[in-house]
């Protein structure tokens, strides 16, 4: 895993709001050496502290990933504590991997979606020792309406996933 840490800030931040403790959990971003100039392109313009909601993963998962998956190559950013959230940090991953959520960031040109590193192939799910945030960037989606269909005629998949974002305060942290 290689990652750059200068993408126009010295470190760029996400913030997550636990509604429940009312304190915000700080992830660092760090730009993957891998990525492309686009991607160098849209970190710049990063704010310095982003929003971010929590969704299912099946409801974001890019399309481009449903048939091989990602790879690191795939990879815009990784995220790890600050160091003063690394138990936080820890909860929040571990509930996002029990529940198979992912992160969803809306800002000016795309959206910043993050993943757990267990999406990875196996030999990228840990960073000294410890599973780890990843993130893409797509253009922004529209909202699509949704598919009435009877529920008996739906996949698990699909009717575990018919439901919007996750309220923060489903997982317990102690951010």
């Amino acid at each position: 895993m290689k990652y750059n840490s200068n993408f126009g800030h010295d470190r760029g931040t996400l913030k997550f709001w636990n509604r429940s403790s009312g304190k915000v959990c700080v992830l660092v971003a760090h730009m993957s050496s891998l990525a492309c100039s686009k991607v160098y392109e849209e970190a710049k313009m990063l704010p310095v502290l982003l929003s971010a909601e929590l969704f299912r993963r099946c409801d974001v998962w890019p399309r481009g990933f449903q048939k091989l998956g990602p790879t690191d190559q795939n990879i815009a950013l990784y995220f790890f504590p600050d160091g003063e959230s690394q138990k936080a940090f820890d909860l929040l991953v571990n509930a996002m991997m029990s529940q198979d959520l992912a992160m969803k960031a809306v800002l000016k040109n795309a959206e910043l979606l993050v993943f757990t590193s267990s999406m990875l192939p196996m030999r990228y799910w840990r960073f000294q020792t410890k599973y780890y945030l990843w993130g893409v960037f797509r253009g922004k989606q529209t909202a699509k309406p949704r598919n009435v269909v009877a529920s008996e005629e739906r996949t698990f998949a699909e009717s575990t996933c018919m439901q919007g974002p996750i309220s923060p305060d489903q997982y317990t942290s102690s951010c």
